[in-house]
């Protein structure tokens, strides 16, 4: 794990390497053999082309700058606030040594997902391969403007590695299909997080920051409860990745989820529907995802102090004429969240 001592050290000591999230990768050609259809814009992305990645320029002189680790492939920020921001599905490196990632295979009534395992299951067990475009930069952004509020730094953690290569948001074979070059990067990415909660050491919140283009538009927040859980109003604070925000202060978890005190109204009065929330507390049979690997990894759930939300935040706050205005709501929403339960002293909720 990535001591909080190497952490401190590396506020002071920073390297003076270029943050891959601007988009200046040299020598990376972009594969489109494979059956993907790419729009313009995710084109430009993966080209590191877009306008967008000027406007983020200003964001990375602000934040510590990064620390590379695996061939390049994660991409550590390193802060000295109790918030950790994490982009999983944000990298665009293709590197011919590791092998795209396709599906499992059913082995003794087992799923296995191994380059070697056999007859590949397509029809049930396809991987996502595709990477939530524009994700990273809008992490930059939002660390940036979050530095401005609180005078401090949140932890940031990226994967640079086209979401085909390794998927940071799943478990260790899913994640890497058994190929070590992969998972020499997995195990980085999470000690990365792991090194950060260390450094909190208390409570804190950890953000783990995706894309989707669902026709709600609306930011989707996922704190490991399915949608039906929402829809029926039937879970337990113990079921959720902010357990811990409910045990400290006494509140409600579903006022803690859905209720004014949520961190969806925060961003609800920032003009961005989102759900669950104050006005939308469940998908009500609608598009949703329910938070995954990292958020139950890193957030409460089972253990500690670090809670965890999963934001998926539509294709139309993504764009280079509505990130920097997302941005800047998003921030202020994680503020209003991190100024009611995380600086210390958390507020008590009365019942």
């Amino acid at each position: 794990m990535l001591g909080c001592g190497k952490v401190k050290k590396a506020l002071h000591q920073i390297t003076d390497l270029q943050s891959l999230s601007t988009g200046i990768i040299a020598e990376q050609s972009i594969d489109v053999s494979r059956a993907e259809v790419f729009d313009v814009a995710t084109l430009e992305w993966m080209e590191g082309k877009s306008l967008l990645m000027n406007a983020v320029q200003p964001s990375l002189l602000q934040i510590p700058k990064a620390i590379f680790y695996s061939n390049g492939y994660v991409e550590y920020h390193p802060g000295n606030l109790n918030i950790i921001i994490s982009v999983p599905h944000g990298g665009r490196l293709k590197p011919a040594s590791i092998p795209d990632r396709d599906a499992g295979c059913c082995v003794n009534g087992k799923v296995v997902y191994d380059h070697k395992c056999g007859n590949k299951d397509y029809m049930h067990h396809t991987v996502r391969t595709k990477s939530d475009v524009y994700t990273s930069e809008l992490s930059i952004m939002v660390a940036a403007e979050l530095l401005q509020l609180t005078k401090r730094s949140p932890h940031i953690v990226i994967n640079q590695l086209y979401r085909a290569k390794l998927d940071a948001n799943c478990a260790l074979e899913k994640a890497t299909f058994n190929v070590d070059e992969a998972k020499t990067a997995w195990y980085k990415y999470h000690e990365c997080i792991d090194g950060a909660k260390h450094c909190i050491n208390g409570p804190g919140l950890f953000l783990d920051i995706h894309g989707q283009s669902h026709p709600e538009g609306w930011v989707e927040l996922g704190y490991t409860l399915t949608a039906e859980q929402l829809d029926e109003c039937s879970y337990k604070a113990s079921m959720t990745s902010v357990r811990s925000i409910a045990e400290r202060t006494g509140l409600d978890i579903h006022r803690l989820i859905c209720g004014e005190h949520s961190f969806g109204a925060c961003l609800e009065t920032e003009g961005y529907p989102a759900v669950p929330s104050l006005s939308q507390p469940s998908p009500k049979g609608k598009h949703y995802y329910t938070g995954g690997y990292n958020t139950e990894r890193h957030g409460s759930k089972t253990s500690g102090m670090i809670d965890g939300i999963q934001i998926e935040c539509p294709r139309t706050v993504r764009k280079e004429s509505t990130a920097p205005a997302f941005s800047k709501a998003l921030a202020q929403a994680v503020y209003k969240f991190w100024l009611r339960f995380y600086q210390e002293p958390a507020e008590v909720v009365e019942s």
